[in-house]
């Protein structure tokens, strides 16, 4: 293996840990946020939906239960899988959609109970989707590493112009002042100059070059 590659290797290395962090820990971290937060606002939609038709559910007025439900399925299809209301009984006084099961992905189930005198008597249920979360979650982790690999293609190019200056030049120099020790190299006087291991090692060769031409 090169030097050039010896030196990409951390960079190389960081950008995988940083990849397996991303997809492993922060975008899960991400999604599972997202999702409590969309879940507490479907909550909250439930909540206002039992409101305004306790009075109906516990009259059982089936029309009205209708009229209401039926407007707020409108406006919330693409959310939910499954919206309805039913007893305690189990038999339904309203029902709009397919329920979801276990193996519908993506999906959580929210309930509100109807109560009379402090006892159950019915529920109003909705099996709420949020794959749409997952989409947008995916989009954004993509955007993250996009700008990861912008900057690790930067940090890349930019190590390898330093390892060809201050690496790879010097010692080009010095394997030809080794191979040619009685011929002029002006690039191991400025080579030398430095406090750098490469420095040093020209600083040797320079002096071994002096010690071998004075005559004894």
């Amino acid at each position: 293996m090169t030097l050039s590659k010896k030196l990409i290797l951390p960079v190389v290395l960081g950008y995988g840990l940083l990849a397996c962090a991303l997809y492993f820990v922060w975008a899960p971290q991400q999604l599972d946020q997202s999702r409590t937060h969309y879940l507490a606002q479907q909550q909250l939609v439930l909540q206002s939906l039992h409101t305004l038709i306790n009075d109906a559910v516990l009259q059982e007025d089936i029309a009205e239960i209708d009229l209401r439900l039926n407007q707020a399925w409108q406006s919330y299809e693409t959310n939910w899988h499954y919206l309805v209301v039913e007893q305690q009984t189990g038999q339904p006084l309203y029902t709009a959609g397919t329920p979801a099961d276990e193996t519908t992905p993506f999906s959580t189930t929210i309930r509100e109970r109807f109560l009379r005198k402090g006892y159950p008597i019915a529920a109003l249920r909705a099996d709420v989707d949020w794959s749409t979360l997952v989409s947008a979650n995916y989009q954004s982790t993509m955007h993250v590493e996009m700008l990861l690999l912008f900057v690790f293609m930067i940090v890349v190019v930019a190590s390898l112009a330093i390892t060809e200056i201050y690496v790879r030049l010097p010692m080009m120099r010095l394997e030809q002042a080794i191979e040619h020790p009685k011929e002029e190299s002006p690039g191991i006087a400025s080579s030398s100059s430095g406090n750098d291991e490469t420095s040093q090692v020209a600083s040797e060769v320079t002096k071994t070059r002096k010690d071998s031409s004075t005559p004894q």
